[in-house]
């Protein structure tokens, strides 16, 4: 019994000194007019301003790394990493900046071409934060060749 105790005690105090990091994967951020992120709906669209489905890594609020997700769609793949994370653009007064995540995933470090492995990472959700806090849910779409947000669930 004592060596049960030991060994959980042991597991904790490895799990506490943990060197990984929590990296937040998600859709390029946005900058929104404060008052349009409060007054999202149901059914509102947020028009990405790109073709391209391109994840970012996030650590900190800052962007750590770039990535895509293989033909498989088991791993991410990091195709760039800032060595320093990059202080994200910061919006002019009346906007925020609007982080649309998919989930997160622990690893030690980033570099080009790292396969990760995604986890529970569901792609098919998002959770869209603002300063921080959780605003609401969505969904990835497609408008007009372009990808986009459709809110599905707000939080208030």
């Amino acid at each position: 019994m004592k060596d049960e105790t030991q060994a959980t005690h042991l597991r904790s105090m490895m799990q506490a000194q943990s060197t990984l990091k929590t990296y937040t994967v998600a859709l390029q951020a946005v900058s929104l007019k404060r008052s349009a992120i409060h007054k999202l709906q149901k059914g509102d669209i947020i028009l990405l301003h790109t073709k391209t489905p391109l994840l970012y890594l996030y650590l900190d609020d800052k962007c750590a790394a770039q990535a895509v997700l293989d033909a498989c769609k088991e791993h991410i793949v990091i195709t760039k990493h800032y060595e320093d994370a990059t202080a994200d653009f910061t919006p002019p007064k009346k906007y925020e900046t609007l982080l649309c995540a998919f989930g997160s995933l622990p690893s030690k470090g980033l570099e080009e071409g790292m396969h990760l492995k995604r986890g529970d990472i569901a792609f098919d959700t998002l959770t869209l934060f603002a300063d921080g806090k959780e605003m609401a849910k969505g969904r990835a779409v497609w408008v007009e060749g372009r990808l986009a947000v459709e809110i599905t669930k707000v939080k208030r």
